[in-house]
C-alpha cells in the first residue's frame, strides 16, 4: 500500500464522493441476446472465466447492464459506485 495509505488503482465517485470498486466491463451471452456485464476486480483474482449466464454474474456480485447485440468480448476497466449506481471507465 502506498505511504499515503490509499489503495493503488482506487477512485472516488465524482457524484457522491465514496470509494468506487475497480472491475471490468465486457460483453456476455453466447448467441443472442448479448448483454453487457460488470464484475469486480476481486472476482478475477479467484476465477479464470466469466460466468456465462446473467443470474450467475449477479450471484457473483456483478451487474448485468443491458441486452445488446454486436458487442466485442474484450473487457474494459470500469469503476463502479454501488452507492449511487454510477460506472466510470475507458471505452477505448
Amino acid at each position: 500500500m502506498p505511504e499515503n495509505g490509499r489503495k493503488v488503482n482506487c477512485m472516488n465517485c465524482p457524484f457522491c464522493g465514496k470509494e468506487m470498486t475497480k472491475g471490468f466491463m465486457g460483453a456476455g451471452g453466447f448467441g443472442l441476446p448479448a448483454f453487457l456485464y460488470w464484475l469486480d476486480d476481486a472476482y478475477f483474482m479467484q476465477h479464470t472465466a466469466v460466468p456465462a449466464e446473467k443470474h450467475k454474474i449477479i450471484a457473483a456480485g456483478g451487474c448485468v447492464l443491458k441486452n445488446l447485440a454486436g458487442l466485442t468480448s474484450t473487457p474494459n476497466t470500469f469503476y463502479a459506485c454501488k452507492d449511487c449506481g454510477k460506472l466510470i471507465g475507458d471505452i477505448a
